[in-house]
C-alpha cells in the first residue's frame, strides 16, 4: 500500500490551482510521484491539436515519452526558484525543507528536452529571480543549471542530453 502524498490541491497565487503541504517536509524526501498516462510525442500532439490536453500538462519523462499527468500532480506550479524538482523519471522530491502550507513548486524547464526547445510559456511565479519565460532546459541560466545538477534535481533524461 503507498503512502498518501503530503499534499493538496488549493487556489494557487502563482496561478490557478497549485499544490500544498500538508505536513512539514525535509529536504530530499520524495514528496509523490507524478502519476499519469504515458504517451508518445505524437499522442500528445494528436490532443493538443485537438484541444483536449493544454500544453503544461504532459510531463516529458524522456526523449518522445511523455506522462499526461493525473489530477493532483497536473496542479503543481512552476517557480525560477522552486523547492522541489522531479528526479529520475517521475519523483517529485523535496530541494530544501518545505513548512506546512507551503506550495510545492518545480521547475518546468527541468522537464523540457532538447527536442522541445521552441516551446516556451510566461512565467508567473513572482520569484526575485524570475527568468519571465520557461521553455527547455536549455534556456536556464549555466550557473542555475550547475546548481540543479549538484543538488541532483534534474530528471535522467535530462542529464543524458547534458
Amino acid at each position: 500500500m503507498r503512502a498518501t502524498p503530503p499534499v493538496e490541491v488549493f487556489k494557487s497565487a502563482i496561478a490557478g490551482l497549485g499544490l500544498r503541504a500538508t505536513q512539514p517536509i525535509k529536504k530530499g524526501t520524495r514528496i509523490m510521484r507524478m502519476s499519469g498516462t504515458r504517451a508518445s510525442d505524437a499522442r500528445v500532439e494528436a490532443l493538443l491539436n485537438a484541444r483536449k490536453l493544454r500544453r503544461d500538462n504532459p510531463l516529458q519523462v524522456g526523449p518522445s515519452t511523455y506522462i499526461i499527468l493525473d489530477t493532483v500532480p497536473v496542479a503543481a506550479n512552476h517557480s525560477c526558484t522552486p523547492n522541489a524538482a522531479i528526479v529520475r523519471t517521475n519523483t517529485l522530491v523535496a530541494l530544501k525543507s518545505i513548512k506546512k502550507g507551503d506550495e510545492i513548486t518545480f521547475d518546468y524547464s527541468l522537464v523540457v528536452g532538447r527536442e522541445n526547445e521552441g516551446w516556451y510559456m510566461r512565467c508567473r511565479c513572482g520569484a526575485d529571480s524570475c527568468r519571465t519565460k520557461i521553455g527547455a532546459w536549455t534556456t536556464i541560466p549555466k550557473a542555475r543549471l550547475a546548481e540543479y545538477k549538484r543538488a541532483r534535481a534534474l530528471p535522467d533524461f535530462v542529464l543524458a542530453e547534458l
